[in-house]
């Protein structure tokens, strides 16, 4: 890895981490999503993220999976536009096939 490469990873995890709180709505604060949204790549990595978590919680079927799922659900529309950037070019672009794909598995059931 170059160390430019290796400077927008650290970029990247640093975007993506959650500021101190104690709820969801602490620790994802317009501040967390401003980081995302201004970071080159960090979209599509919670989006990624947030995809493999949705996964997971709709491969799996006891309470605090169903739970999650429905946390997932209400918080939606307002994670996709916190996450959504009016910056231009691939490394702030959403794909929608990834968006697709959650919403099928969290609004079809």
């Amino acid at each position: 890895m170059t160390g430019r490469q290796a400077l927008m990873a650290a970029e990247m995890v640093y975007a993506l981490t959650n500021e101190k709180g104690r709820t969801r709505a602490e620790r994802a604060d317009d501040r967390y999503y401003q980081g995302i949204r201004e970071t080159a790549y960090a979209p599509f990595l919670k989006l990624a993220d947030r995809l493999a978590n949705i996964s997971y919680s709709c491969s799996r079927s006891n309470e605090s999976n169903e739970h999650m799922r429905q946390v997932y659900r209400s918080e939606w529309p307002h994670f996709l536009e916190s996450i959504t950037s009016d910056k231009t070019g691939l490394c702030h672009t959403l794909p929608k096939e990834m968006i697709d794909e959650i919403e099928n598995m969290i609004l079809s059931r």
